[in-house]
């Protein structure tokens, strides 16, 4: 015997008319591989759309970077050029420095270091030789620059 729920099964319903037929499925399936075909052709020319995107930023940034480091190159060889040129005058200047130093040592003076502060200097004497005002004299002197900062 058959379930309850067949029983409620309409067969009242008309079958469909076999002169009314369904439109073939190549029609459908012929769109649907057009679709494919299109949407993969938009895929490609937007990952290309992309990636040519995506050089022209690292092109920019790379133009930007390498103005940067020009720059920066060109400070550093600034600095390098002021710091040998500094430390020349030291190497010329220190045998003087000595020399004064030990002649006031001589003499009984005392002159301040240049980190003390400008109340406890005391007075270097009569002052220095005609000698060694010709060597401080031929010693290179610094150059101001508004670009060292």
């Amino acid at each position: 015997m058959r379930p309850s729920y067949y029983s409620t099964l309409s067969t009242d319903k008309p079958l469909p008319d076999p002169s009314c037929q369904r439109p073939g499925t190549s029609d459908t399936a012929e769109q649907l591989q057009f679709n494919i075909r299109r949407m993969s052709q938009e895929l490609r020319q937007a990952q290309k759309a992309e990636r040519l995107y995506r050089a022209r930023k690292r092109v920019a940034t790379g133009r930007t970077n390498r103005i940067e480091a020009k720059a920066s190159f060109h400070q550093s060889v600034q600095h390098f050029l002021l710091g040998m040129r500094m430390s020349w005058a030291v190497v010329i200047g220190l045998p003087l420095y000595l020399i004064e130093k030990q002649k006031l040592k001589l003499s009984g003076e005392t002159v301040a270091s240049p980190s003390s502060p400008p109340g406890k200097q005391q007075q270097r004497g009569k002052g220095k030789s005609a000698e060694n005002d010709a060597i401080m004299d031929s010693i290179p002197q610094r150059k101001s620059s508004a670009k060292h900062g």
